[in-house]
C-alpha cells in the first residue's frame, strides 16, 4: 500500500510587480519532508522549472523546497492559477520514495511553474525525469538514472554509475567516478577529472572530454569532438561533421573505419 508522506514546514506568499510589462507575480515557497530511512531509490518526475539536488551525508530525510512563481495581469488570477495547475506529491510505498510535480499550463495571460531544491540522503539511487528546466546533482554517491528533455544540466561530486538519455541542453559533468553512459540529441557534452569509462552518443553539439581515467567511445552526428589527457583507449564510432582534436592517450585510438 503506497503511502503519502507530505509534510509542510512553511510557506510564504510575496508579490512582485513587473512594471514594464504591466504584469505582477506571484510566488510561493513550501517546504516537504519524507523520512527516507528506509529507503532505496528515489523516484522524481518533474514537469517543469529548474531542479537542484544535493547529496547530504548522515541524513535520514529527504528535504523539498518548492518556489513556485506565476506571472499574470492580475494578482488574483496568478493566485488562482498557482492553486488550480501547479500540484507536488511526495510520498513512499517499500523502499521507493516518490516526488512528482505537475503543471498544467492554459490558454490564458496567467502562466507559471515550480523550481526545486532537494536535499537527499547522499547514498540514494535517483531515476530522475525532467520534461522542461534546468538541472544540477552534486555530492551524490548513489547511481543516477537520467532522462531530460530540455535545459542545462549539470553533474558534480558524483560517486555512482550514471546513464543519461537527454533532448536538448548542454551537459555539463565535473568529478565523476563511476562508468558514464549519454545518449543525446542536441547540445554540448563536457566531461572532465573524471574516473570510469565513458560511452556518448551525440546527435549535434561539441563534445569535450579531458583528464579522463578510463575508456571513451563516442559516437557524434554533427559537432567538434576534443579528447585531452585519458588513461585509457579510446575509439571514435562516428564523426560525421566537424574536427577531431585527440590529445595525450594513453591507450588504443580507433578512428571509423578502423574498428575491424
Amino acid at each position: 500500500m503506497k503511502q503519502a508522506l507530505i509534510k509542510m514546514i512553511a510557506g510564504a506568499g510575496l508579490i512582485g510587480i513587473l512594471s514594464a510589462c504591466n504584469l505582477v507575480t506571484y510566488e510561493d515557497q513550501q517546504v516537504y519532508t519524507l523520512d527516507a530511512g528506509e529507503l532505496e531509490t528515489f523516484v522524481i518526475d518533474q514537469d517543469q522549472g529548474d531542479v537542484t539536488i544535493v547529496g547530504v551525508a548522515e541524513t535520514a530525510e529527504i528535504t523539498v523546497t518548492s518556489h513556485v512563481a506565476v506571472t499574470s495581469e492580475e494578482m488574483e488570477q496568478a493566485e488562482q492559477f498557482a492553486e488550480r495547475n501547479l500540484s507536488l506529491e511526495l510520498s513512499s510505498e517499500g523502499t521507493t520514495g516518490y516526488l512528482t510535480t505537475e503543471v498544467h499550463q492554459e490558454n490564458q495571460a496567467a502562466q507559471g511553474g515550480q523550481h526545486l531544491t532537494i536535499e537527499v540522503p547522499q547514498e540514494l539511487m535517483i531515476q530522475y525525469k525532467q520534461h522542461e528546466g534546468e538541472m544540477s546533482i552534486t555530492d551524490v554517491t548513489g547511481d543516477l538514472e537520467i532522462q531530460h528533455g530540455r535545459g542545462a544540466m549539470k553533474l558534480e561530486r558524483i560517486q555512482g554509475n550514471v546513464t543519461i538519455s537527454d533532448g536538448a541542453g548542454t551537459i555539463d559533468i565535473v568529478e565523476l567516478a563511476g562508468d558514464l553512459s549519454i545518449n543525446a540529441n542536441a547540445g554540448t557534452i563536457k566531461i572532465a577529472d573524471s574516473v570510469g569509462d565513458v560511452k556518448l552518443i551525440a546527435g549535434s553539439g561539441d563534445v569535450d572530454v579531458s583528464n579522463q581515467e578510463g575508456s571513451v567511445s563516442v559516437r557524434s552526428g554533427s559537432g567538434n569532438v576534443t579528447i585531452d589527457t585519458v588513461s585509457g583507449d579510446v575509439t571514435i564510432l562516428e564523426n560525421r561533421e566537424g574536427t577531431l582534436t585527440l590529445d595525450n592517450i594513453s591507450g588504443t585510438i580507433t578512428e571509423p573505419g578502423q574498428e575491424g
